[in-house]
């Protein structure tokens, strides 16, 4: 392990210091492709801005949590972002794999339209700040909105951004 390696691994450690990790639909599509062909991910639509490093660096904080939670609503957004590529059967079998073992369906939309984020971000985003505003649980995201807010809520949460090389 480099020394660069093993910088990552202790700000993952440091990041998520045993918390459950709330991910986005970005990064979840990260893991699935990442997961299923790690050299797909920087040829791959809406994937283009990450490396495999980037890949592993997410895998790092994920091994680093007690539990990955995905909501339904970001499920269904993955699911489309997947689209209707040639390896589209392997990633939704994967995907489906992660439901079976992280879904968290407890999110209520009537209480997210009530929110004042809600016009700013929609449903997924403020779903996920509900989900994320646990003490033991850190949101994990690209999308710089959901940032702001989760950030203006003290809400723990990582802008995954910061962690692209560019």
């Amino acid at each position: 392990m480099n020394s660069r390696q093993r910088n990552l691994a202790l700000e993952a450690k440091r990041l998520v210091r045993g918390k459950e990790i709330v991910i986005d639909s970005c990064l979840l599509l990260l893991l699935v492709v990442g997961s299923i062909d790690r050299n797909r991910i920087s040829s791959r639509k809406g994937l283009k801005q990450f490396s495999t490093d980037n890949f592993d660096f997410l895998l790092l904080m994920i091994s680093q949590a007690p539990r990955l939670v995905i909501l339904s609503h970001v499920i269904a957004e993955t699911h489309s972002l997947i689209g209707r590529s040639h390896d589209r059967a392997q990633l939704i079998e994967f995907l489906g794999r992660l439901v079976c073992e992280h879904l968290d369906s407890r999110r209520n939309s009537c209480w997210a339209s009530r929110q004042p984020e809600f016009l700013l971000l929609g449903f997924t985003d403020v779903l996920l700040m509900q989900a994320a505003d646990r003490q033991n649980r850190v949101l994990l995201t690209i999308d710089f909105d959901l940032y702001s807010a989760s950030v203006c809520r003290h809400i723990n949460v990582v802008n995954f951004n910061h962690y692209i090389d560019n």
